[in-house]
């Protein structure tokens, strides 16, 4: 899809679909702990599997020297690893991760009128009459207020409107900044004072606090963030009553305690101007380093994980980015992540500028974090918890939730305890909506479970995150490659947990061994090779019907043929009555007799009980029994057009194996890279006068390529072969 728009000050757009489906991140290779390896290997292998993009997490403190300047050595690897992506057909998201600590800077401070001075400051009446406002001896120095003197406030006239104002308050109130302003009261009689906040905007809001006891003093606050978080208070208005009165007000000061005057924030990337041009200088400098690779190729990730005290706080930072970048890019995907650790219930509060659609919409999803972050050391308030923790349902039981320390229990409480698919369709689909009224691409950028979560609940809810993104058309990007919450072997380029790749994967959509994807593929077996529990009901792509071997619990085989050879990366049998002991064998060719040429070298032999994941559905609106995923993933493709489950031995003593659908990933042998019509050319002449470039963009063109010819992409030459 070719779109055209002008952002707001920018340069006019083309927008085309970055089309992001399933990726994983490359963490702690360029951030945090970077103590992975990751090689072109790696990428090749991610390509063999499916994977259709990569975000890779990049620190400032990787990516530059103390000095400022950059790390010559961190870059190249940058570029490198983008090169093997456009190499291996995937998609590149660049996410500046984490920033240094120098982006703090000082503090930021309220005010505090305490009047001990004798002065009013800048509290003056709002009206020549009926009101008066002026310093006084405390009436009663004892208790919780010994000042001497305090600011009095005497309504002669009844009124709604008239008061004791403070002009040029400068303060922006937040949940996480000044959130209550707090004070001493005595009021002469009983009823509510009236607080008055009105913004730079316009925007007012009113506050009240109503006096019970006459004559007493009183320590209180009111709170108007709710409605001005974000916007900065330019006056504030005190009204004694709507009829005569009189009141004495002290220590008068904005506070981000509920239980104190706590005035001073330390200066943040969220409220200190030298950390956020730092924030925009960088992107400048990281541009510069990528801005050469095709815009379908790589995307920019603004941050990690924003923590703003506000959404609106962290949506004008990112304005600012965005239109640095978009002064020499207008058509580059930039991602914006929610506030709050990208929380998906937090991507509705994201605002971006209305004619800029080369945006993407990203959020993050560990929802519930009990179970994602399960004994996680790093999670103080969930890294001692032994109590045990299940997915779908109640995610602890009652009785394990009473013996928590209150923390961990009000922490577990705001995520819910109860959680399913539904729920996480429910949470989700808060982004979709978002995306849907901007006009927007959305994205998961991260979601994962932590490895000491229960393997069954940790991937069913891997698996359920994945199918509700699919079900949503919303990419999702696995955390991590390696580590505690990946699925491969450190350093090897290798599958060390086949079960957690096989949560993630498409296999609606990928699954070469199924009619609705081959229609080229068919199926037989020695036993049952026609009728309701056929060889073809393991490849129809219907998961309630399948083949079964009957009651032969001994040798007996299933097989097909793809209509064609491929280089098979990686398998799965969803069984139903699994074969306790079996081996699969592959083959290129058939026989002079018109068998496949098996060999005698299995691919996989297997001889294990099966049980590390069982689900008693596979997908919504298909009733059930037990799915029992088998996963394989080859060090290396495999080439194969035929491939055979060989029984050895059933798992049951009554009923031979019994197979609901065979999945299998692989790429057709000699896939040449379709061409694509470049729409690039050179930026003076339009897409059209160019018939003659090509690009390797995953299109097709009309006309067969011959042997020589010559495309272009990214500035490099391709020849056809």
């Amino acid at each position: 899809m070719l779109m055209c728009c002008c952002p707001q000050g920018g340069k006019a757009q083309t927008t085309e679909v970055f089309g992001l489906k399933q990726g994983v991140n490359i963490g702690d290779w360029l951030s945090q702990k970077a103590n992975i390896s990751f090689k072109e290997s790696d990428v090749q292998m991610l390509s063999n599997l499916k994977y259709d993009h990569i975000r890779i997490p990049v620190d400032e403190s990787r990516m530059f020297n103390a000095d400022g300047s950059k790390n010559a050595e961190s870059f190249t690897k940058l570029h490198t690893a983008v090169e093997w992506a456009r190499k291996y057909n995937l998609k590149v998201i660049v996410d500046l991760h984490i920033l240094n600590d120098n982006t703090s800077s000082g503090s930021m401070k309220s005010f505090v009128d305490d009047f001990e001075d004798g002065q009013p400051g800048k509290w003056k009446p709002n009206s020549s009459s009926g009101i008066q406002v002026e310093i006084a001896d405390n009436p009663d120095a004892s208790g919780i207020n010994k000042s001497q003197k305090v600011l009095h406030i005497t309504q002669t006239e009844a009124s709604n409107w008239k008061g004791a104002e403070r002009r040029e308050v400068m303060i922006t109130p937040g949940v996480k900044t000044f959130k209550y302003m707090r004070f001493r009261v005595r009021k002469n009689k009983t009823g509510y004072i009236t607080f008055k906040f009105e913004a730079e905007d316009g925007t007012v809001a009113y506050q009240g606090y109503d006096v019970k006891t006459p004559n007493q003093w009183i320590e209180a606050d009111v709170s108007p963030y709710h409605k001005l978080e974000g916007k900065r208070i330019s006056r504030i208005t005190i009204r004694p009553d709507n009829d005569p009165a009189e009141l004495w007000i002290d220590d008068i000061a904005f506070s981000t305690s509920h239980s104190g005057y706590r005035t001073s924030i330390s200066k943040t990337l969220w409220n200190d101007n030298n950390a956020q041009q730092h924030f925009v200088e960088l992107w400048r400098q990281i541009q510069g380093e990528l801005k050469q690779y095709p815009n379908n190729l790589l995307a920019y990730e603004l941050l990690n994980e924003p923590t703003a005290p506000t959404a609106v706080d962290w949506n004008q930072l990112a304005a600012k980015a965005l239109a640095a970048i978009r002064m020499e890019e207008p058509d580059r995907k930039v991602v914006i992540g929610s506030n709050l650790w990208n929380n998906v219930t937090q991507v509705p509060l994201i605002e971006v500028p209305a004619n800029d659609k080369n945006i993407i919409l990203t959020f993050h999803f560990y929802n519930p974090h009990l179970l994602t972050h399960y004994q996680a050391s790093w999670q103080s308030l969930l890294a001692h918890i032994t109590a045990p923790v299940q997915y779908p349902g109640l995610t602890i039981s009652d009785t394990d939730f009473q013996t928590l320390g209150e923390a961990s229990q009000k922490a577990i409480d705001n995520e819910g305890r109860t959680f399913d698919k539904a729920k996480i369709k429910a949470l989700i689909g808060q982004a979709v909506t978002r995306a849907q009224a901007l006009g927007l691409e959305v994205w998961c950028g991260e979601f994962g479970c932590y490895n000491r979560t229960p393997v069954q609940s940790r991937l069913r809810w891997i698996e359920d995150v994945a199918q509700v993104c699919r079900e949503y058309g919303v990419g999702h990007c696995l955390w991590n490659f390696q580590g505690g919450f990946g699925f491969v072997a450190p350093g090897q380029s290798k599958v060390a947990d086949p079960y957690m790749l096989n949560a993630q994967v498409d296999w609606e959509r990928l699954n070469i061994a199924s009619l609705k994807n081959n229609a080229d593929v068919k199926a037989f077996a020695d036993e049952n090779t026609t009728g309701a529990y056929g060889a073809d009901k393991a490849v129809d792509g219907i998961y309630s019907t399948r083949w079964g071997a009957g009651n032969n619990t001994g040798a007996c085989s299933w097989w097909i043929d793809l209509g064609k050879t491929y280089a098979v990366s990686m398998i799965c049998p969803l069984w139903e009555n699994y074969a306790r002991q079996y081996e699969v064998y592959m083959a290129t060719e058939k026989g002079a007799d018109g068998i496949p040429v098996w060999g005698t070298i299995p691919a996989v032999s297997q001889d294990k009980r099966l049980g590390e994941y069982i689900r008693t559905y596979i997908s919504d609106g298909v009733a059930a029994g037990n799915y029992i995923s088998d996963p394989h993933v080859f060090d290396s493709p495999v080439k194969a057009r035929y491939i055979k489950i060989k029984q050895l031995r059933s798992a049951s003593a009554s009923w031979g194996s019994s197979l609901w659908e065979m999945q299998v990933l692989g790429t057709p042998e000699n896939a040449g890279t379709s061409i694509g019509k470049t729409t690039a050319c050179h930026a003076e002449n339009p897409a059209h006068a160019c018939p003659g470039i090509y690009t390797l963009s995953g299109v097709k063109v009309h006309q067969k390529p011959a042997r020589g010819d010559i495309y272009l992409q990214g500035g490099r030459k391709y020849v056809m072969r």
